[in-house]
């Protein structure tokens, strides 16, 4: 039971804080920002520094000076923690809502040091398809031919973006349709699909003439998908499974359909494995594994080393992108789905990975020409008017890089 001298000793305690809280609460973004270079440079308490220009970023809207400068030096931070990915998030996010122009023409100078575009390098602009589509498929690395299927049908058609032409290249019968899979060849040339439910990988011209089978099941429970080709236009990878053997890569000839081995990968269903991704020499595969934690990894076919490439978080797809230098991913951030890419070597990552486009939302790929424009759509609809390609994505990192340093001015 409380006693009336404890309850009015609480009071009393809690009157005498009132003044030290009501300052706490009331101090100024400026003051907050003398705090928190304090607590970076003379503490040496990043952790402290962190929380900090957090909190003024959160709560000194109406000072957008003190913001651009806590931002700035909060990416600083991340960078001496070792958070290269963080510091990229937050110069980006500074470049996008500029007022401090002299804080923001160091973000910019900033990202470049580490490697990677800022928001206003990577454009994005929408791509006009002049026909209705049920299902957008491959894309020409010269972006010049998209195929598709056209709404209400299993036909396969090729539209070319350019001059707004479109054909039909496999007309859907009763006994013979496209599933939904297909790729363009490097040089535009041909185009090899599946057919009856994966029972067959078809080539044909892009015009649609001069159509054969490259493989044909052998049993019922077989069945293929075009994985890619090679850069050369001569092989087309062809991805070969039934519900006991693992998957099989077969690298076809074009013109003599003579067919070999190159790998033999995991069931995909023992490892949760989706969304392949082959190399176009055929030597590297990368693909997304589980749920939790969604992870990304590069398989080299020929020693069978791999790599992890994202530990946790992945997000829907991965590609091969800049001459099979790079690999392009999504990743599931704190602010909505995230475009990454990350160089590799030798089927390894070098470097770091780099931020190159937050707060995308759901999107589907189509593919990435040799210029390395991103085509896409957007939401997982597959209408006209949600085609999208993104340019500007990958800039050279300087030869030299260094420690950002914070060269901000203090605030009196």
């Amino acid at each position: 039971m409380k006693t009336p001298f404890l309850c009015q000793a609480r009071r009393l305690f809690v009157l005498a804080l009132l003044p030290f809280v009501a300052a706490t609460a009331s101090e100024s973004p400026s003051l907050l920002l003398e705090k928190g270079i304090y607590a970076e440079e003379v503490e040496q308490n990043l952790d402290s520094a962190i929380k900090i220009y957090t909190q003024i970023s959160a709560e000194a809207a109406a000072n957008r000076s003190v913001v651009a400068q806590a931002q700035y030096r909060l990416a600083v931070c991340y960078q001496k923690q070792g958070k290269k990915e963080e510091a990229i998030r937050v110069l980006n996010e500074l470049v996008q809502s500029p007022s401090d122009l002299a804080t923001v023409t160091k973000a910019r100078e900033a990202l470049g040091t580490l490697g990677a575009p800022t928001s206003e390098e990577v454009t994005i602009r929408k791509v006009t398809f002049p026909v209705a589509s049920d299902w957008f498929i491959s894309l020409s690395e010269d972006g010049r031919f998209l195929a598709y299927k056209p709404v209400g049908t299993r036909d396969l058609a090729v539209c070319e973006l350019a001059t707004a032409k479109s054909w039909i290249v496999s007309k859907a019968t009763e006994d013979s349709w496209v599933r939904g899979y297909a790729m363009i060849s490097p040089d535009g040339k041909w185009i090899a699909y599946d057919q009856n439910d994966y029972s067959a990988i078809v080539v044909s011209k892009i015009d649609g003439s001069e159509t054969h089978a490259l493989w044909e099941r052998k049993s019922s429970d077989e069945s293929g998908l075009v994985w890619g080709w090679s850069s050369d236009s001569l092989q087309a990878f062809v991805g070969v499974q039934t519900q006991t053997v693992p998957r099989a890569i077969l690298a076809v000839e074009l013109k003599t359909g003579a067919k070999r081995e190159i790998a033999r990968l995991p069931k995909p269903n023992t490892n949760g494995a989706a969304w392949s991704e082959i190399s176009s020499d055929g030597k590297y595969v990368a693909y997304r594994v589980g749920s939790y934690p969604r992870t990304i990894v590069l398989a080299d076919l020929v020693s069978g080393r791999e790599e992890v490439i994202v530990d946790r978080d992945a997000g829907d797809f991965v590609l091969f992108a800049d001459n099979d230098t790079r690999l392009l991913f999504s990743k599931r951030g704190d602010r909505g789905n995230e475009l990454w890419s990350i160089a590799i070597k030798e089927g390894k990552p070098v470097g770091q990975a780099q931020l190159l486009r937050s707060n995308l939302g759901g999107i589907k790929p189509f593919g990435v020409t040799r210029d390395n424009a991103f085509y896409y759509r957007s939401s997982w609809k597959n209408n006209a008017d949600n085609i999208w390609v993104m340019e500007g994505l990958f800039i050279m990192p300087k030869a030299n890089p260094v420690m950002l340093g914070p060269e901000i001015r203090r605030m009196s």
